[in-house]
């Protein structure tokens, strides 16, 4: 057992929380006492991102027994709450669920993935998860908003249809889970099922590769285990969380933009003009994003026989 070790070991049998170590230290010292993965090549990078119950995420690269890279993401919680026993209680049904959608999650894409909690750390003060596939829907919907539609010599119309088909995928994706474990209330018009609970586009990854989708923070999917809730909690957060915040970074990244390609520190009355319409135009096309999402949700659930109002989340069943 290396220094490290007993430090940490000491610092939690009398103080209950790392004494010396920082994030970093308490990941690889968990690392070295794997067996697969002992005197392996390690990296962690600490990734500026954090939550509502996420003090620090990591990022963590290091080689299998058999030298294949392996990548974790290792959330260091605030607060405990529940969120470790929640991870727990879902780890039957992520079991199951993946292992029924596995063969149609490789041939068509179709259903989304989850990013499964592995293990819990020091005391269940950090948490470590696979590491999804892609990047975050926001994270895609800001690098598709820096680019022009044809600006890498593609058709303008044929770029446009291929960008909002990724965003479609997403949707459809979401209402296949929700399908799949959900059942119509006729006296509320409602769809209840299995939720995410925490559907916001942050949690919600796409691989533009692979075009697959995939939920990460999903703990608490355990509150509708045991009593479905209605589908409309993870539309409403889906659509709606983020965009307030989005709307105000597209105005700021859009003005800036406006101002280096015309070169210029002040502007006069036509120019401001011109820079609301850029500005207008760039949030037209975040629309579109959000429309092809909803789009996709809306088709998917139509095709098994509902109408799904994106608005109020009243479901009429098809004659």
């Amino acid at each position: 057992m290396n220094v490290k070790s007993i430090l940490l070991i000491l610092s939690l049998i009398i103080f209950n929380t790392p004494f010396y170590l920082n994030g970093s230290n308490i990941i690889e010292t968990y690392f070295s006492q794997c067996e697969n993965y002992k005197n392996k090549s390690l990296k962690i990078l600490a990734i500026n991102v954090s939550g509502s119950n996420a003090a620090k995420i990591y990022q963590v690269t290091i080689n299998d027994s058999q030298n294949n890279p392996q990548q974790f993401i290792c959330k260091e919680l605030k607060d405990k709450k529940s969120e470790h026993s929640n991870l727990q209680t879902l780890s039957s049904f992520t079991e199951d669920y993946l292992n029924q959608t596995k063969d149609l999650y490789q041939a068509f894409r179709t259903y989304p993935a989850i990013a499964r909690f592995k293990s819990s750390i020091c005391d269940d003060n950090f948490l470590l998860f696979e590491h999804a596939s892609g990047e975050s829907v926001i994270n895609i919907m800001k690098y598709f908003m820096s680019r022009d539609y044809g600006d890498q010599g593609n058709d303008v119309n044929y770029e446009k249809r291929k960008v909002l088909q990724h965003f479609t995928n997403i949707g459809k994706a979401v209402a296949r889970f929700h399908l799949m474990y959900g059942e119509y209330n006729s006296s509320t018009k409602s769809f209840n099922t299995i939720i995410h609970g925490d559907l916001h586009l942050s949690n919600v990854f796409y691989d533009l590769v692979l075009n697959t989708t995939t939920f990460i923070d999903y703990e608490t999917m355990a509150n509708s285990l045991q009593v479905k809730k209605n589908s409309f909690v993870d539309v409403f957060r889906m659509l709606n969380f983020a965009s307030k915040n989005l709307t105000s970074y597209i105005i700021e990244r859009a003005g800036e933009k406006f101002m280096r390609n015309r070169n210029v520190i002040f502007l006069d009355q036509h120019l401001s003009e011109e820079k609301s319409l850029f500005i207008n135009a760039h949030l037209t096309k975040l629309d579109s994003f959000y429309n092809a999402i909803a789009k996709g949700y809306k088709d998917h659930f139509l095709q098994a026989g509902y109408t799904y109002n994106i608005f109020n989340g009243q479901v009429d069943k098809n004659s």
